[in-house]
């Protein structure tokens, strides 16, 4: 019976009364049949629920064992699995710095500080690969990514030619509704400043950027535009750590650009993407010759 209760696709049971008796009634129904009783008292309310409960519960009983093979073949789907609950913790200490540049990681460490198995621990270091996040090198297995100008000089190249992309795609099709979700990321970004919270800025300054191109609406572009993004976060927090006017500014340039996009001026949108992006990389690349030394 408990089984049968957990699975409330099939059966819902309603109690009511006729309005003018005022008899206790229930109704079941589940996806084959329904039934429906007019009942003397509470008891045998009681009893005829126990009944038809216990009568339904045996036929979903059969139906699941004649689809044995569907059941065993799909496993449950949940939205938010343990691992992607660890991935986000260890991204999180990345990005915050918490785990080091160059530091060696190991599942068993890594499940007895996080109190999960070594499964989830190994899944989630596989996606943190794929962000570019952790290097695994054979015999030696992950370690924290460590970036370096190189990299910063790659990452941003990209970023403006794809930013520049973006705003050709978007410019002319940008709506009323469109500009009042991107003022709403610029408060959050503020309300992050206010509260000193680097991480929350860093997540809605990278939804500012990703809201063009996302709407441009290649899906080419936006699977290159991931793929940078893990590191992006990482370079972006460590400039904002480093330099305590940085945040301030981020407010600014994206207000500059939202102006630009209003006013349909597309080459100050390229202008400002490229002045930009020199700015930040420059930043980057002294924060970490900082941090390294």
């Amino acid at each position: 019976m408990t089984n049968l209760l957990a699975h409330n696709s099939w059966v819902r049971p309603k109690i009511f009364r006729k309005k003018a008796e005022g008899t206790p009634s229930v109704f079941l129904k589940c996806r084959t049949h329904s039934h429906k009783f007019w009942l003397d008292n509470k008891i045998e309310l009681l009893y005829t629920v126990y009944n038809i409960l216990d009568t339904v519960f045996s036929m979903q009983q059969r139906t699941i064992a004649s689809t044995g093979r569907l059941m065993e073949a799909f496993a449950p789907i949940y939205q938010n699995t343990l691992a992607d609950q660890v991935t986000e913790r260890i991204r999180e200490a990345i990005i915050r710095g918490n785990l080091n540049p160059g530091e060696r990681l190991t599942e068993p460490a890594l499940a007895a500080e996080l109190g999960v198995s070594r499964s989830p621990v190994r899944e989630a270091l596989l996606r943190l690969e794929n962000d570019g996040l952790v290097r695994r090198e054979a015999n030696r297995g992950f370690s924290v990514w460590s970036p370096t100008a190189t990299d910063v000089d790659e990452i941003l190249a990209l970023r403006v030619m794809m930013e520049s992309l973006a705003a050709e795609l978007v410019i002319q099709k940008l709506t009323d509704e469109d500009f009042t979700r991107l003022d709403e990321i610029i408060e959050r970004q503020k309300k992050a400043i206010e509260v000193k919270g680097l991480l929350r800025l860093t997540r809605a300054d990278r939804r500012f950027h990703a809201y063009f191109v996302q709407r441009a609406g290649n899906s080419r572009l936006l699977n290159v535009w991931d793929e940078i993004m893990g590191q992006w976060e990482v370079l972006i927090f460590r400039r904002a750590e480093y330099y305590p006017a940085v945040p301030g500014t981020v407010v600014t340039d994206h207000l500059n650009i939202l102006a630009a996009l209003q006013a349909r001026d597309l080459d100050q949108v390229l202008a400002l993407h490229r002045e930009i992006n020199e700015r930040v990389g420059c930043q980057m690349k002294a924060a970490l010759d900082r941090s390294a030394s």
